[in-house]
């Protein structure tokens, strides 16, 4: 069984027919039990197929909701290990000097044995060993870090952030700093001073938060690495 992905590219404009094709080249060359695995690719009747691997469990927003709808709230062990796998990714995607650029719970997929498995690589961006950030806007506006918001230059640092708030999503429902209305000027600056409803310590483990709270740091600098997340957890 494989998921396949189908984008139209006939009518397709330069811009996103190159994100395509930077999808594809990362897809090819990227190995990792946490990433969702790409197969192959073949074009028909004008449509671009993308087979990968089947995450049968749905994605981390589908969580989110279930539980919303249900009234429940997930297990601490359980964001562990999701924030275990999806820093195991990041940490490899790092390594390899590849920005993800769009971490949030809707490209964090759940496996066969439960396993979360990052995927959806259209706004990844290689950097080079001379790059050392990416000047770019991308990425959704409720995870985007800081730096994007003040349109500076930004690297790893960015995705870090983002893997915050979808661990706090996890945890309270909804993103920390989730608005009902549109004003994008207060959203810029309740991330750009890390403003949002703490968690209740009745509820998690200080740990947990204080795992959160070093994440979610302005400073691009001093927030935690993916491999310094995984030897905090303790993966």
């Amino acid at each position: 069984m494989v998921a396949i992905k189908k984008v139209s590219i006939s009518n397709m404009d330069a811009s996103s027919r190159k994100e395509c094709d930077t999808e594809i080249t990362l897809l090819q060359m990227l190995d990792h039990p946490n990433l969702i695995k790409y197969h192959t690719h073949f074009n028909h009747e004008g449509d671009l197929h993308l087979v990968m691997e089947l995450a049968a469990g749905g994605t981390l927003a589908n969580k989110i909701e279930n539980c919303r709808k249900n009234n429940e709230s997930l297990d601490e062990h359980l964001l562990w290990r999701w924030l275990c796998d999806v820093a195991s990714a990041l940490a490899y995607l790092h390594k390899q000097r590849v920005l993800h650029r769009d971490v949030k719970p809707s490209h964090i997929f759940i496996g066969d044995t439960g396993q979360a498995k990052l995927g959806d690589f259209g706004l990844s961006r290689a950097m080079s060993d001379a790059t050392q950030c990416a000047m770019s806007c991308v990425g959704t506006p409720l995870y985007m870090s800081p730096e994007i918001v003040r349109g500076e230059g930004y690297a790893y640092g960015s995705d870090i952030w983002s893997l915050g708030c979808t661990l706090y999503e996890l945890a309270a429902g909804f993103a920390p700093f989730f608005r009902t209305d549109m004003d994008f000027v207060a959203l810029g600056y309740a991330i750009c001073s890390a403003e949002y409803p703490a968690l209740s310590s009745d509820h998690f483990s200080k740990q947990f938060i204080d795992v959160i709270t070093q994440i979610l740091t302005v400073d691009a600098a001093q927030r935690p690495t993916a491999q310094h997340i995984l030897d905090l957890a303790g993966c």
